[in-house]
């Protein structure tokens, strides 16, 4: 994506003379724990940032630092962008305050197309239900490979792959107030402790990799892409990352259905990322501008000729791009419900209760209903009404 975005960067200089675009880089981790707070409290506030959409936006926007943009999405110029792109935009108050640039899907099952795979996946076909999934990771496991490669060293890998079978367990509605705290839910509901138990049983079986949580997500991605492992649960960037000879062979299948009523639902887990504005700018005309350009259809188009996943719905990848990028675009547009991963969706401490709970269960060393509980006590002051 660097070179389509610094391209995009200098043509809008050229087409403002005197302007220069300042570029501020961070690693993610850096950026969304550190580096971006302390540019506001240090008295240099960006005038665009980059950010996740989910509790993210509604965290920035509450306290100030952001934009009402709800005015420059309108008609015909809201209806440019995938319906999908929206509620993750939205501020506490219902008002857009994140600018759409990707419609990102957080985790689907990824696999390399080829021989090895038609002949674990009965040729090729992807499994449709629960029961099937075990199948197909038994036929793996007999065939000498890694079942399933999950790198949970950050937390958030591993966390959003446990989220991903959570939210098809309990449906989106269920999953949104199970872990946004709705009074009269628990962590600890047994239907969560049931989904969390089926991740617990993948590793009983031995179809995830020794060590999920002291291997990286970079370190499960070469798992994968070695052929060391033939699944990896990970979100769109895949394609993205990949070089071509490996981006061709790529493709997915979403979590498989587990029940016969909410979960028998399409229910993916994604978002929108994107950018805000600084509510005091000093170049807010500029800032607007450089955002509405950035997501006009041609300059959305020469990113997704880069492998991004565009939130404006008319840069679609051509036929000559990656299975991949196609099928995330396909998901996108036919699941039933989006839900938010914990780590942008949700707040902090329930993020962080969460994902330690799902490490625990990912690596065995606690089992899911003791896991679940010591998060929900973790949480349960979030639950008490202020005075």
């Amino acid at each position: 994506m660097q070179e389509p975005f610094d391209r995009f960067v200098r043509e809008f200089e050229n087409s403002h003379p005197g302007v220069r675009v300042e570029m501020i880089e961070m690693d993610d981790d850096v950026y969304s724990q550190m580096g971006l707070v302390t540019l506001f409290v240090g008295g240099t506030p960006p005038d665009v940032y980059f950010q996740w959409g989910g509790y993210q936006v509604r965290r920035w926007a509450s306290a100030g630092y952001a934009l009402d943009l709800t005015d420059q999405f309108q008609g015909a110029e809201k209806e440019r962008f995938l319906p999908s792109t929206w509620p993750s935009t939205l501020g506490a108050d219902g008002k857009n305050y994140l600018w759409p640039n990707s419609a990102s899907v957080t985790t689907v099952m990824w696999f390399q197309k080829g021989r090895e795979w038609k002949r674990v996946a009965k040729d090729g076909r992807v499994p449709a239900t629960w029961a099937e999934f075990l199948e197909l990771c038994e036929r793996i496991r007999a065939g000498g490979q890694i079942p399933i490669a999950v790198g949970n060293k950050e937390l958030w890998g591993g966390g959003n792959f446990v989220a991903a079978v959570l939210a098809q367990a309990l449906g989106g509605v269920r999953y949104d107030e199970v872990l946004g705290l709705k009074p009269g839910t628990r962590l600890d509901d047994p239907d969560v402790v049931q989904a969390m138990e089926r991740v617990a049983d993948l590793g009983a079986r031995g179809f995830l990799n020794k060590g999920v949580a002291g291997v990286g997500t970079d370190e499960a991605r070469a798992l994968f892409l070695q052929r060391r492992a033939a699944i990896h649960p990970i979100g769109d960037w895949l394609v993205t990352d990949a070089d071509e000879s490996q981006a061709g062979r790529l493709d997915a299948f979403q979590i498989p259905r587990i029940s016969s009523d909410a979960g028998s639902r399409s229910t993916l887990l994604g978002l929108s990322t994107g950018y805000m504005v600084y509510s005091r700018t000093a170049h807010r005309a500029l800032a607007l501008d450089f955002l509405r350009k950035m997501t006009s259809d041609a300059v959305q188009k020469s990113f997704v000729a880069a492998g991004h996943v565009s939130a404006v719905a008319a840069a679609e990848p051509d036929r000559a791009a990656p299975a991949g990028q196609h099928r995330m675009l396909e998901f996108l547009k036919t699941a039933d419900e989006t839900v938010l991963a914990p780590d942008v969706g949700y707040h902090l401490e329930v993020s962080d209760a969460f994902l330690d709970a799902a490490s625990e269960v990912l690596s065995g060393r606690r089992g899911a209903r003791a896991a679940m509980s010591a998060a929900d006590r973790q949480v349960q002051a979030l639950r008490r009404p202020r005075p």
